[in-house]
Formats: C-alpha cells, structure tokens, sequence
C-alpha cells in the first residue's frame, strides 16, 4: 500500500506539476476534471454511432440488392408472360399442330401470320424495356429462301450454337443469360429467355418449336445503376457458372482488380453476405445476394470511403463539439482558477513588499469568504508589527544618543586629573612655555568635543581636536609618544561623524605603546582609494594584538561588564553605521611590522542633505 502512495507521489512530481503555480494546477485539474470524461464518453457514443451506422448502410446495400432481385425476377417474369401468350396463341397453336405446307404460296402465308403474331409483342424502338422475340420452328428449311422477316427463323439453324446446346433438356423455360446479337452494322447485348414450344392438339409431336425473348441489358444496367450505393460503388450480376453478366468493363487497374477479386471468391459465396475486404490497395465493403429464380448472385462493391461519408460529416461534428467544450471548459476553468488565485496572488504580492522591509502596504479585500478572515488578521499582524519596529527604532535611537552623549560626559576623570597633575609640575619645573601649551591644547580638545552639541563636524576639525589629544599625550609622557598625520587637502572639507579618531588614538596608546618601551608613534593617514569612498588609517608601533579578535568585538554585541577598548571602539563602529550605512564603518587589518592598523571607511559627503541618500543606498 505504501508503495502505491509513493509510485503516485512520484508519478505526479515527474509531471512536474508541483513546480508550478496554484493557479496553474487548479487550471489543470479542472481541465482533467471536465475533459475526460467527455471523452470518454464521446468516444463510446461515436463508436455506438459508427457501428450503427456501418450497420445501417449493410442494411440499405442489402436492401438495394433485394430491390435488384426483385427487378429481375420481375424482368423475367414479364418476359415468361410474354412467352405464355405467344405460346397460347391460337393461331400458332394451328401452324405448331399443323403439317409441313404444301408448297410455296403456304410457306408464305405461314411466314405472313407468324410475322403478325410476333409483331403484336415486338418493342425494338428505344422505349424502356426494349423487348424482342423471336420464333424458330421445327422442320422449316424453305424459310431460308422465303423468310422476309427477323423474328422467324428455321430452328436447325441454331442447333450447333453454344446458347442452344445449353438449354436444360426437361426445362419448361431458361434463362441462358447474356446474349450477343450480332447484326450487319450493330451489336446487340441482351438476356436471352428461351421456351419450348409444343404443339398442344398433337401431343404425340415431342418439341415442335422454341420461343427467345431478348431484353436489352441496357435496362437492366439503368435499374443497377439507380441502386448503387454510391457514386463510385458498382453492381454486378453473376449467372450460375459465376460468369459475370454485366458490370463494368475491363477497363482500368481497380476494374481489373475486382473482377479477379469477384471470379477467386463468387463460387464459394452462398445465400447473402457482407464483408470488408481491401481490393487493388482500397478497402471496400463487398455485399452479395443470391436470386433463388436463377441462381444468380447480384454482387454490390463499394469503397469505404465513399460509404463513409456521413461517419465523416458524423466525426467532424463530434470533433467541432469537442474543440468547443476543451474551449469552452478552457474559459471556464481560467475564470475559476482565478477567482481563486487572485486572493492567493494579493498576498503573495503584499508578502514580497514585506520581504523589502515595506510595511505599510496593507491587503485590500472586498469579498467575505475565508480570505477576508485571514487577510484582516494579515493586515492587524502587518500594523502590529510595523509599530513594533518603529518602537525598536525610536529606543535603538535614543539608546545610541545616549551613549554617545555619556561617552562625550564622561571624559575620563583619570585623565583629567593627570593633566591637571601634570600642568602642575610642569608649573613648577618649567614655569612658562609647556604650561600654555598644555592648558591650549586640553581647551581645543574639549571645545571641539562638546562643539556645541554637534554630532557631524568637517575632517579638518576631527583632525584638530586629534592632534590636540595628541598633544595632550605627547606632553604627558615627555615626548615619549610622536605622531605623523598625512591627509590630502581636498579631503579636509568633507563631513564625519564627531569623536571617531580620539577613542582609537587612546586604545593604541592604553593598550599598545605604553605597554612597550622607547618611544610610541601615531601614523593618521586620510586618502581616497577608490571614488566617492573616503579612507582614515590609523597605525601604532605597540605590542599589536590579534586583529580577528579585534574585528570580532566589533561584530558582537556589547556584554555588562565588558572593556572600554571594545566598548568605545565598536561605539564608534555603531555611530559610523548609524549616520551613514551598514556599508561603512571600522575594521582592523592586517600590515607589515608592529603594533595595530585600524581603518575607517565613510562616504565622501560635503552636505548634511547627501547624508541621508548615502544611508538609503547602503542599508540593509
């Protein structure tokens, strides 16, 4: 059972349909949904259709050919009539009881009421039927000489034809079928019925004559032409001897190749039938019909794809019907699939502008379905949320000013008395000189400091109250401490943040130089590296440190309890990227030779209003 699940599961994952969207597979569902079952169903009504109605045509074929054989045994009963009044004439009656005439003059007269007989049922002009009789009686060799007409004739001049050597010896009547009449300027085709005649007043006399009756086989083919299936279907009439009576000529390749067809197969086909069969590269539907008066097999062959003309109209409406339901199911299953997407396609729109940080982009949503309760709870989370940050940044920020106005308070009193210490020895041992120096120096230092609450100040300033910390230093350790600033002039206009040099300036004398001996340099060099980037390099000769550690303080958050090295640098690394961006700030690198190279990268600004457009580009 848990196969079958996983075979299923992964059927559907080769087709691919989860890489999709909801709306496409809802569309594919709904589509599989409708349209199977109408094909299903309109294939076994187009199968039930087309079997009735090959069914059907079977039956009009066969029918057709019932209409066939009716004409026929019509056709040959018109003509035994015909021969039954010929036969019961009384006047033949005499001449066929009668003996031989005498001479001449009864030869004549004998030819002259025949000839009125027969001309009574002579039709040879080109009225429908075209019926001829003609009469041959026994023991006449002088109508040789005196005949003067063509439907009486001597009858030992038709006893060594094919035709006559073929009448059934006891038959009351046959149909020996089609005769050639060959006349001097015409050749007459016909079917040929023959009678007996006896001389019913002598019955002692064994045959005393013979009665043809010829019907032209042009109205036979007119009747199996009116009955044909189709246009180019045939009909062909077989005599016993499954000779072929008529049909069409021996003409082209097809023609050829179904009468070899008829003449391999007619004498094995019995009573009536219809089959398939492929004649000379076509398939065509032979249907056949045995006339029980002759023996005779009417045979109908018509190609398929004639009869299948309305299976054809039939399929092309079936075909219509389908393209319009797959369109009509395809507009359907459109309109559906997006009414239901369209909720799921607003929030996964709305949730991509949350993803950039936009929060105020709320979910408009008219409908009251399931949607409408989940997107109101959406839109409340969205606002909830939103306040939330605006919180966390309001306290981030006052938090940040708070720390940086204790670190702009809380000038290390440590310092402050050791200068204080210091201007008073210096008072006592050197009186003037280093006394000014000193006390100008601390005064530059906390008037840019403080700079009026100011928090962003030019490179020019930041580098004065530098070096006046620096000075401060220098005369406090007895010049123990040197220092080297190098800055290109263009770059001393541009804007930083306030206090950034001094707390790296005071870690790398705290930590570095005055934990080795001789004398500590201080090497502040500002220069721009690449463009619109402005880059402040501030390098030590102390006891160095590990510069991955360093960086790491700069990326963790503060602890309770941690140094002031950590806490003043990462404060300025924080200020840095408050006013400018996440893409500027403090990072230590390493260098060649002692002590600790920091670097401070900010944006080259020359106007507070560039501040803010330079954040926006390097947040995030």
């Amino acid at each position: 059972m848990n196969q079958n699940k996983l075979n299923w599961h992964s059927i559907f994952h080769v087709l691919a349909l989860y890489r999709h969207s909801i709306r496409y597979r809802l569309m594919i569902y709904f589509l599989i949904l409708v349209l199977l079952p109408v094909s299903i169903l309109t294939s076994i009504i187009y199968s039930r259709s087309a079997q009735t109605i090959s069914e059907n045509i079977t039956t009009s074929i066969q029918n057709n050919l019932s209409l066939v054989e009716g004409n026929i045994v019509q056709k040959i009963e018109d003509m035994n009539t015909i021969a039954s009044f010929i036969y019961l004439n009384p006047k033949l009656q005499n001449i066929l009881s009668s003996g031989r005439p005498a001479d001449d003059t009864a030869i004549i007269n004998e030819l002259s009421n025949l000839g009125n007989i027969m001309q009574d049922y002579d039709v040879p002009d080109e009225a429908s039927p075209q019926i001829r009789p003609k009469l041959f009686i026994l023991d006449r060799p002088e109508y040789y000489q005196k005949n003067f007409t063509d439907n009486i004739a001597n009858m030992e001049s038709i006893e060594n034809t094919a035709w006559f050597q073929s009448i059934p010896f006891r038959s009351d009547f046959t149909v020996i079928g089609m005769y050639a009449d060959e006349k001097p300027f015409s050749k007459v085709t016909a079917l040929r019925y023959v009678k007996r005649l006896y001389a019913l007043r002598h019955i002692q006399i064994p045959m005393a004559g013979l009665l043809t009756i010829d019907l032209n086989l042009d109205d036979i083919n007119q009747i199996l032409t009116s009955l044909k299936p189709s246009p180019n279907s045939t009909i062909y009439l077989l005599d016993a001897s499954n000779r072929i009576i008529t049909g069409p000529a021996n003409e082209d390749r097809q023609t050829q190749s179904i009468w070899r067809y008829i003449s391999s197969n007619a004498p094995e086909w019995k009573d009536r039938m219809s089959l398939r069969t492929v004649i000379g590269g076509t398939e065509h539907l032979v249907s056949y019909r045995t006339i029980e008066l002759t023996g005779w097999k009417a045979i109908s062959i018509s190609p398929m794809q004639d009869l299948n003309g309305k299976l054809v109209a039939f399929r092309k409406v079936i075909i219509i019907m389908l393209v319009l339901c797959v369109l009509v199911a395809t507009i359907l299953s459109f309109l559906m699939t997006n009414d239901i997407s369209s909720p799921i396609r607003k929030f996964v729109h709305s949730m991509s502008y949350t993803k950039t940080g936009t929060l105020s982009e709320p979910i408009v949503y008219t409908r009251r379905d399931e949607f409408s309760f989940m997107f109101d709870h959406y839109n409340r989370m969205i606002r909830q949320l939103n306040e939330l940050i605006q919180k966390l940044y309001v306290t981030e920020a006052r938090k940040k000013k708070a720390e940086l106005d204790a670190l702009q308070a809380q000038i290390n009193p440590h310092f402050l008395y050791n200068t204080l210490d210091s201007i008073n020895w210096l008072a006592i041992d050197h009186q003037a000189p280093d006394i000014s120096k000193m006390v100008t120096a601390l005064s530059d230092f906390f008037r840019l400091s403080l700079n009026k609450g100011k928090n962003i100040i030019t490179v020019q300033e930041e580098l004065r109250q530098a070096e006046s910390y620096l000075i401060i230093q220098q005369i406090r350790s007895n010049n123990r401490i040197s220092y080297y600033i190098n800055v290109e002039e263009e770059l001393l206009r541009c804007l930083t943040v306030k206090l950034l040099l001094q707390p790296l300036i005071e870690n790398a004398i705290l930590h570095g130089i005055e934990k080795r001996r001789g004398t500590g340099v201080i090497q502040i060099t500002i220069h721009s590296l690449e463009p619109d980037k402005l880059t402040i390099e501030i390098l030590d000769n102390g006891v160095g440190a590990e510069v991955d550690k360093l960086n790491e303080q700069l990326r963790s958050k503060p602890e309770e309890g941690a140094a002031v090295q950590s806490f003043g640098t990462r404060n300025v690394n924080d200020r840095i990227q408050m006013w400018f961006g996440e893409g500027y700030g403090l990072s230590y690198r390493e260098h060649q030779g002692q002590g600790v190279l920091a670097v401070i990268e900010l944006p080259i600004v020359h106007y507070m209003e560039e501040i803010a457009d330079v954040k926006n580009d390097h947040s995030g």
